[in-house]
């Protein structure tokens, strides 16, 4: 965006911004001078650019009529914008319909509609947060549908990041830091379009539903569904610390078949732990819900590797490591599946990570035959030797049940997901917020003797 080319003469006549009223961010000033012609579109040569599907290339065209130089003082320049688009704008909620109004101090001028607004409202309760934003509770404004949204304040973290850049600057004299650097605003901005890129592929009972994501300048919104019965660590405490085996096949089953999914589509959740394991309720042979995918990744092909050292350290596979230059695939889901697997059963995790001590350990927790030969089959150390999750999915543990208990397992999952729609696709995946709007409120300046009005674009 660029300023329109002033001499001494020009008197400054408004201040152009952003103006978001969904979420009252105010960005992207624009001090507007007597003899600028400013004009706003998609287009490049535009002097203030809106990228948005429904703002035509040049849009808006604003200019000031001057009738006396001389008497400035007393008679204030008048501003005008005039509406060139093919889709329209309004003045204050009405049609321009291609003509030109004069514009005073608190106008709304809006040239694209209002996506927020008119989709979800973001309530104050917090659900949950993370290492990549808040969660909150959300509904949607037509239906009062509740969802969630997770939230990151890109403002926020600019402010974060300037500290420690800052704090590192002044300690710099103290020598070099091992300490990792923190993300920059850009880096989690593509952690966040990449899990809403993922999310928004997916169509899977047992993979956290995806609705939208929204993006204004300061705010990334990502709304998925609302499970309302909690995740694993929530589950077990209702259940007083472990469940029976036959609950834990039942619950151990859907998450590999949320892993499956995945894997068949060359997605890597990398994160998979208790609290990104969600129950629809807390009763008995409900349906579970595979959350959380701000480490998924997607691989180019089913045997890349990768080397981000991502995910929970409890839960993270051994060959997860930094000083292991080979990198990881598919194989870390599995591992860390295993360890949410004696939890789900014992109620408490492992002690040692050593193969020749866990099957001793996890004989004196009480588990013994084919569970305790599926679950080496997934905590082995060599991921080679480590089962995939087909062959997960075929192990004796859920193979050998008496056919009647097979039976009403299936018979209990096709009940637990009965509710369940797929989703139907939609682009785009991330929406970017772009409105224009003139509004009120703004500090206002002197020039001259006259009132220097303020306009807001949203």
């Amino acid at each position: 965006m660029s300023q329109g080319l002033t001499d001494p003469g020009d008197v400054s006549v408004g201040i152009l911004h952003s103006w978001y009223p969904d979420t009252c961010e105010l960005t992207e000033h624009l001090t507007i001078y007597s003899t600028d012609e400013i004009f706003v579109g998609r287009d490049d040569s535009c002097q203030y650019q809106v990228h948005h599907p429904n703002v035509s290339n040049t849009h808006l065209r604003i200019y000031t009529v001057i009738y006396d130089e001389i008497t400035l003082s007393d008679v204030a320049p008048l501003t005008y914008a005039q509406d060139l688009s093919s889709n329209g704008t309004r003045w204050n909620g009405y049609p321009m319909k291609g003509e030109s109004f004069l514009l005073s101090s608190g106008d709304v001028l809006e040239i694209a509609p209002s996506i927020f607004r008119n989709s979800y409202r973001v309530t104050q309760l917090e659900l949950g947060s993370g290492a990549h934003g808040c969660v909150q509770m959300a509904y949607q404004s037509a239906t009062g549908q509740q969802v969630a949204c997770k939230t990151m304040d890109l403002v926020k973290i600019r402010a974060k990041q300037e500290e420690i850049l800052q704090s590192a600057f002044f300690t710099s004299e103290a020598g070099p830091s091992n300490a990792k650097p923190p993300l920059s605003v850009d880096e989690r901005m593509a952690i966040c379009y990449r899990e809403a890129q993922i999310l928004a592929k997916m169509s899977h009972p047992n993979i956290i539903s995806f609705e939208s994501a929204i993006h204004s300048p300061d705010t990334v919104y990502i709304f998925t569904e609302l499970v309302t019965g909690g995740d694993l660590h929530s589950f077990l405490r209702y259940k007083h610390g472990a469940v029976e085996p036959t609950e834990a096949a039942f619950i151990i089953r859907q998450i590999l078949l949320a892993v499956e999914y995945l894997h068949d589509r060359d997605i890597v959740h990398r994160d998979i732990k208790p609290e990104n394991i969600l129950i629809t309720a807390l009763e008995a042979g409900d349906r579970v819900v595979l959350s959380d995918f701000g480490s998924a990744k997607e691989v180019a092909q089913p045997i890349e590797r990768m080397q981000t050292i991502v995910g929970t350290s409890e839960y993270c596979a051994p060959e997860v490591n930094p000083s292991n230059k080979a990198g990881y695939d598919k194989a870390v889901d599995l591992y860390s599946l295993g360890r949410v697997a004696v939890i789900l059963m014992t109620g408490s995790m492992p002690m040692t990570t050593e193969e020749e001590y866990l099957k001793m350990e996890l004989e004196e927790l009480g588990i013994a035959g084919h569970f305790n030969n599926f679950l080496q089959g997934l905590l082995v150390h060599d991921a080679t030797q480590r089962m995939n999750v087909k062959q997960a999915l075929r192990h004796d543990w859920f193979t050998d049940l008496p056919l009647p208990v097979r039976d009403s397992l299936e018979e209990l999952y096709q009940g637990a997901i009965q509710a369940w729609k797929p989703r139907p696709r939609s682009e785009p995946a991330i929406v970017t917020l772009n409105t224009l709007a003139f509004g009120p409120d703004f500090p206002f300046h002197t020039r001259a003797g006259w009132r220097l009005p303020s306009y807001r674009l949203f």
